[in-house]
């Protein structure tokens, strides 16, 4: 295999990665979208939910692109050589269909390549911010605080010695749960 083919092959495992940020950016959205259909939440939980939605846009449309190219990519790498007239070739039939600008024409192999991994990589992006406002969304949600203190009932409730202090943590911070019970007292 000579360089040209690796490196088409290389770009076509990119593409594939990309495939799977766009499924986990799409993913993210219908999570958020069930969010705000069936849970009510407050305001600004609600914003941050519909900022994973909306993130999700430029999201998809950049996993769009990978996947053109993604299948252009899969054609290159079939081709033992890959000089200039494949490529001229591409150009040509890109431009007919309006999908390339002119001033990218005559691009070597590996510049287009780079093209591609920087759309992985906005991609990607995209992905962890989407991933950032839905932490954030579930960390306003369910706060700290709450977390730590179930963390600490789990702890307390495995050791049998401690049943005293975990009913009185109980009673002490009654958050909503009325008429709870330690199940399997020794």
């Amino acid at each position: 295999m000579n360089t040209h083919a690796w490196q088409s092959e290389l770009a076509v495992g990119a593409s594939r990665a990309g495939r799977l940020l766009a499924l986990a950016a799409l993913a993210f959205a219908l999570l958020a979208l069930a969010v705000l259909a069936f849970a009510s939440t407050a305001l600004w939980v609600a914003l941050f939910w519909s900022g994973v939605v909306l993130m999700a846009l430029p999201a998809l449309y950049l996993g769009t692109r990978i996947e053109i190219d993604h299948a252009l990519f899969l054609r290159l790498a079939r081709i033992p050589d890959v000089s200039p007239e494949p490529l001229a070739e591409l150009d040509a039939a890109l431009a007919e269909l309006n999908l390339s600008a002119s001033s990218h024409a005559g691009r070597p192999l590996v510049a287009r390549i780079s093209g591609l991994l920087k759309l992985v990589r906005r991609l990607g992006w995209c992905v962890a911010l989407q991933t950032g406002l839905a932490l954030l969304a579930v960390w306003l949600r369910y706060p700290p605080s709450h977390a730590i203190m179930w963390v600490g009932l789990a702890v307390l409730s495995r050791n049998p010695t401690n049943q005293i202090s975990t009913e009185a943590i109980m009673r002490k911070r009654m958050i909503g749960f009325v008429g709870l019970r330690r199940k399997n007292c020794a």
